[in-house]
């Protein structure tokens, strides 16, 4: 009695070698036989072609691509004139006090929050150097420990952006900051 890892070996045996068979060659199989599987060098033909074709499609996707799109926009870049905006022409000293106290509440604005109902005290921010200043964002920004958060990083200096759907929190919460520069 022969053991079935016996029967597996004369049954492999007895199956033709695939490489040794070449492709195109008519095979002298009938037609009811199972189709002939793919040997190791088309596998790698087949390998070799895909990764041509990939690299083919890199090289049209990230340089011919672009490099169309650039010259078929170059002609609106070459054709756009910047203008530069003039100073306003003051006529007359009211005017230039004006312009004066404009500046000058800027500046004041840019130093402090301003007064509201909820919180009337005027918190006073610090001119931090831009290498020092932090942009940071602030989700929940107009909640209870939000806008509380906002408050210690406008009083450091920070440029602070507020994010929020106002679901739990309210806008009176951030309303003193509202007019400062480094609020968003």
């Amino acid at each position: 009695m022969t053991s079935l890892h016996e029967r597996r070996r004369t049954k492999a045996d007895s199956q033709p070698d695939l490489d040794q068979v070449e492709d195109g060659t008519p095979s002298s199989r009938s037609s009811n036989d199972k189709p002939r599987r793919v040997g190791r060098s088309s596998r790698l033909a087949l390998a070799s072609r895909s990764t041509m074709i990939l690299v083919f499609g890199m090289l049209i996707g990230y340089v011919a691509i672009p490099m169309i799109l650039v010259e078929m926009n170059a002609g609106d870049f070459r054709t756009r004139t910047v203008y530069v905006k003039e100073q306003p022409r003051l006529r007359n000293l009211a005017e230039a006090e004006a312009w004066d106290r404009i500046v000058a509440d800027q500046k004041l604005l840019s130093m402090q929050s301003l007064p509201t109902p909820i919180s009337p005290n005027i918190m006073k921010t610090p001119n931090v150097a831009d290498h020092r200043r932090k942009k940071i964002l602030v989700t929940g920004g107009a909640g209870f420990v939000g806008s509380h958060l906002v408050d210690k990083l406008m009083m450091e200096g920070h440029e602070v952006t507020v994010l929020d759907n106002f679901f739990t929190g309210q806008k009176k919460n951030i309303a003193h900051w509202l007019q400062h520069p480094n609020f968003r």
